[in-house]
């Protein structure tokens, strides 16, 4: 039926198709892009490694110098030393001393292992002899001049950063910081240390979710928290519009009479689509307001969360021009046995435990939305389909660390 929930994967395609990546490039540092994400692919300037060199300490000599499969004497004749290189070519019938990391002279094509050479009246015994190319690292084995060394949308990591230090690469273009605003809404919300009156409570999910951000990049405002009003609502919405890529709310999109997120989205934007069918956070709504894009998340702090994760997140990534690339999970077993509904893709709390010697998914004592201690326990959530009621002690499920969903 045209009004049943939408399953998530189809609400994840609606994002894809309609978020776009943001504009504004800048060029930075190499030393200062770190978590940014890039703008256009690296082009390596230069090979890696950018020379012959070898990958063991040894001796490094002609392969075409020795004969047979038994040892071999060859005349010690200099070294190459990492930063040292050896002068000129490899003379025909002798070898050189050799450090990981020298530099292969010209002319030599293999180098044996200390470990199988002893020397013996000025000169090097090599037993045995070593198939020709061995322990050698070629000149562009890594990466070659001209190839792609990193890719446009790829948000760095260390790792990246050495990568371009290596290349000999000073400064990259990235896509600018995203924009995003972030509100919670709810007449009953106060701010942490207020003096709480009958029926108020903290707010927590507004600096939860921004917390969560802090290794993207991003720039988070986070405003105060909308009392139920309709107009007022519509106001913030509409202002944040103009401001911000992304508005991210909580609480207020269900089908209660002071639930006034929906109709104000309706009202001064696009709704496109709302109601998940997906445990936790169903009433799930994302639209477009002024030139922003616009999430509007559940009000519990377990279904706020789960919800950013599968929605916000990707969200965000295509803000960034960032490929697309399915939740990092893998596999692992249950530890015990769960129910759930078959008609909902559902996202448990949990943490992976060790039973005899093998990691399995542990599950919270209890699955309410409203409990912050679930969120707390776990270290992560479970990915279960739909079209399944029962899973038994020992059925393989999608485990989604937090750590890596918000790495």
């Amino acid at each position: 039926m045209a009004d049943d929930p939408m399953p998530l994967d189809d609400a994840l395609a609606i994002v894809r198709e309609v978020v776009r990546p943001v504009g504004g490039d800048e060029t930075l540092s190499v030393g200062d892009a770190l978590g940014r994400c890039l703008a256009a692919d690296v082009i390596a300037p230069r090979a890696l490694p950018p020379f012959d060199n070898t990958a063991v300490d040894g001796y490094a000599f002609r392969h075409g110098d020795v004969t047979g499969q038994g040892a071999a004497a060859l005349p010690l004749q200099g070294e190459s030393a990492a930063g040292i290189p050896f002068s000129g070519a490899l003379p025909s019938g002798v070898a050189i001393r050799i450090s990981t990391g020298a530099v292969l002279p010209d002319g030599a094509d293999t180098v044996a292992m200390q470990e199988d050479c002893r020397l013996e009246d000025g000169a090097v015994i090599i037993d045995p002899v070593p198939p020709k190319a061995a322990n050698v690292r070629f000149a562009g084995g890594d990466i070659r001049v001209g190839e792609i060394a990193i890719a446009a949308g790829q948000r760095l990591r260390p790792q990246d950063v050495a990568l371009l230090h290596a290349l000999g690469v000073a400064q990259v273009t990235v896509k600018r910081s995203l924009r995003i605003a972030i509100a919670s809404t709810g007449t009953e919300l106060r701010e942490t240390g207020a003096t709480l009156e009958a029926g108020q409570i903290i707010e927590t999910n507004a600096a939860m979710l921004a917390q969560s951000l802090g290794n993207f990049p991003v720039e988070v405002t986070v405003i105060d928290s909308l009392p139920d009003d309709r107009a007022l609502t519509e106001a913030a919405l509409a202002k944040a519009g103009t401001a911000y890529d992304l508005i991210v709310t909580t609480g207020g999109v269900s089908v209660g009479d002071h639930d006034h997120v929906r109709p104000a989205l309706a009202s001064q934007g696009k709704v496109l689509f709302w109601r998940l069918a997906l445990r936790p956070g169903k009433p799930v709504l994302f639209g477009q307001v002024g030139g922003a894009a616009m999430l509007g998340l559940p009000g519990n702090p377990v279904s706020a969360m789960v919800t950013f994760l599968m929605i916000g997140l990707p969200a965000i990534q295509a803000l960034l021009g960032a490929p697309d690339r399915p939740a990092p999970g893998f596999i692992v077993a249950l530890a015990g046995d769960t129910r759930k509904s078959p008609k909902n893709r559902e996202f448990p709390r949990a943490r992976l435990i060790w039973a005899d010697g093998v990691p399995k998914a542990e599950l919270y004592r209890d699955q309410s939305s409203n409990l912050l201690t679930s969120l707390s326990w776990a270290d992560g959530i479970l990915d279960l389909p739909t079209g399944i009621s029962e899973l038994k002690a020992g059925d393989p499920v999608i485990y989604r660390p937090f750590a890596a969903l918000l790495g």
